[in-house]
């Protein structure tokens, strides 16, 4: 989806294709029972190790990072193209990129091309509030506001990220509400999108 949007074409380099044998076995063997033993090895793993580990959470968790660090740098090329007055990100184009590239396996799936938003939801809320938290610095890139706010979110990040890297913070934070979230009561990031959702849609 990156690729797509870029118009760029790196499809065509060695380093993807040397990894088409890897994920054509892997998908096989996730899919399918080895031929004439009935048997599906994914099935198998699955089963066994389920037992001891939660070993799809632990899957999903590896794809939500993997599927994050994508966003980060999605929004981090585009919010630095030239922005409006030499202040404020081209926020439409940024938000646009963050939800096509987070909710592109709504978009491009086994059945092709289906562009509905209406499936994934959750994750296209995380995208814009990752975008928009990265394309304005912790809101510090504000006009009018963003100063102030900068040193509130700039001091919270500090505390939880190293060098005060947005990125980081905001990982750090989706991870703990994907581990613990039922067990917070409030949560920052819904009171403004609830609060957004309400008074501007």
């Amino acid at each position: 989806m990156v690729n797509f949007l870029a118009n760029s074409g790196p499809i065509s380099g060695w380093d993807f294709w040397a990894q088409v044998p890897a994920i054509v076995f892997l998908w096989y063997i996730v899919n399918h029972d080895i031929p004439k033993t009935g048997i599906n090895v994914w099935g198998l793993i699955t089963e066994n190790a389920g037992k001891f580990v939660p070993l799809q959470r632990i899957m999903d968790l590896c794809s939500l990072y993997v599927n994050y660090n994508i966003l980060v740098e999605a929004v981090k090329a585009v919010a630095a193209e030239k922005a409006l007055f030499g202040v404020i990100p081209q926020f439409s184009k940024v938000m646009f990129t963050a939800v096509a590239v987070h909710c592109a396996t709504d978009f491009f799936n086994q059945d092709g091309f289906n562009f509905s938003i209406s499936g994934c939801s959750e994750t296209a809320e995380r995208a814009v509030i990752v975008a928009f938290w990265i394309a304005t610095a912790g809101l510090s890139t504000l006009p009018v506001v963003g100063s102030p706010l900068g040193q509130v979110t700039g001091k919270v990040v500090g505390q939880v990220a190293v060098d005060g890297d947005h990125a980081a913070f905001l990982w750090a934070m989706i991870l703990v509400n994907e581990l613990a979230g039922e067990f917070i009561p409030v949560k920052p990031h819904r009171l403004v999108t609830d609060f957004l959702t309400e008074h501007l849609l």
